[in-house]
């Protein structure tokens, strides 16, 4: 079961509340397309299983408020680099989700500047984050309190070219 949203839809609302029926096994997926904001509690509680958030071109993606995927089903997640603000517990009790992608392959550390407080919490199964970047560049993030299922979780750092490196630190080049 999927959910697409066209390009010139720029904005999910509040009060969207995008539900699946969470009895039934499967994907439960939602494309945002070109959609630059996704409003307070938009998908909270919504069995989803699955979010992409660029249409294939430029990603249009900026700002996800408060609570808007709480409590879903996801199981991994990557942000576009145009995502400048994720809101508080935007993402929060979202049990299964093991991997998270922030950016791809762009300047994410200029962009993304805040992470809202509780936006991971009960996320206890992410093990790994990958993160389009240098570890310079990713403590220039705003990450807020409550987030430690994110900042805990091994870190992979994509630098240009496509070189990925593996851990929590490394020494800069």
């Amino acid at each position: 079961t999927s959910v697409r949203f066209f390009n010139g839809i720029s904005t999910v609302s509040t009060g969207f509340m995008c539900y699946f029926d969470t009895s039934s096994k499967g994907t439960r997926e939602i494309d945002f397309g070109s959609v630059e904001t996704i409003e307070n509690s938009a998908c909270l509680l919504g069995g989803i299983t699955s979010v992409k958030f660029d249409d294939g071109s430029y990603p249009n993606l900026k700002t996800i408020e408060n609570y808007a995927f709480e409590s879903n089903r996801i199981t991994s997640l990557v942000l576009p680099h145009s995502v400048q603000s994720i809101g508080t517990g935007a993402f929060q009790n979202n049990t299964l989700l093991k991997k998270v992608t922030l950016g791809t392959y762009d300047t994410m550390g200029d962009n993304a500047t805040t992470i809202g407080t509780n936006a991971f919490t009960g996320c206890t199964e992410i093990t790994d984050v990958y993160f389009c970047g240098t570890p310079s560049d990713w403590n220039k993030l705003n990450i807020k309190s409550g987030n430690e299922c994110l900042t805990g979780a091994t870190r992979h750092y994509i630098l240009g070219s496509g070189i990925t490196v593996t851990g929590n630190t490394y020494p800069e080049v």
